[in-house]
């Protein structure tokens, strides 16, 4: 738990979003659209299959909070408050990506919603987290499959 850097105090401070009893959500330091969140249980859990109902019911209370927080806060301030004065690292691409996005300035049209359970499914930080990527028209080509096109798979959804 010491080198969890969710566990560690301080660490999110200014990313956070909503703060609830059991779980909390957080801006994401390294966007994949603008307004990138992510809710993480208060206590150390690594596995989705280790929460508990009390957590797992306000997750749904915090998520509805957060998309709503999202769709109110000015990302490009934020954005640019954190390039200004955090030493971001490799993260700061992330953010300088998501201040010429051009959803910016826009409300989310749909999000993508995830939990990377485990590493071979891409989870980098030992601690449970569920993604909310905010979505916005022509954010890609052809949205047709969602989730399903982060396999690598030849099959192509409803061709």
């Amino acid at each position: 738990m010491g080198t969890c850097r969710f566990c560690r105090d301080g660490e999110l401070k200014q990313q956070l979003l909503v703060e609830g009893k059991w779980v909390s959500s957080f801006l994401d330091i390294q966007p994949a659209s603008p307004g990138h969140f992510f809710i993480i249980p208060i206590r150390h859990v690594e596995t989705t299959f280790a929460l508990s109902p009390k957590e797992w019911n306000e997750i749904h209370v915090v998520l509805k909070k957060s998309i709503a927080k999202i769709r109110r806060i000015n990302l490009e301030k934020k954005y640019a408050h954190w390039n200004r004065t955090i030493d971001l690292g490799k993260s700061k691409q992330f953010t300088a990506t998501a201040l010429t996005h051009f959803g910016l300035k826009k409300k989310p049209d749909a999000y993508t919603i995830g939990i990377n359970e485990g590493e071979a499914a891409g989870r980098m930080v030992p601690h449970v987290h569920m993604h909310v990527i905010p979505r916005f028209w022509k954010d890609i080509p052809d949205p047709e499959g969602g989730i399903r096109r982060a396999l690598s798979n030849p099959n192509q959804y409803g061709k």
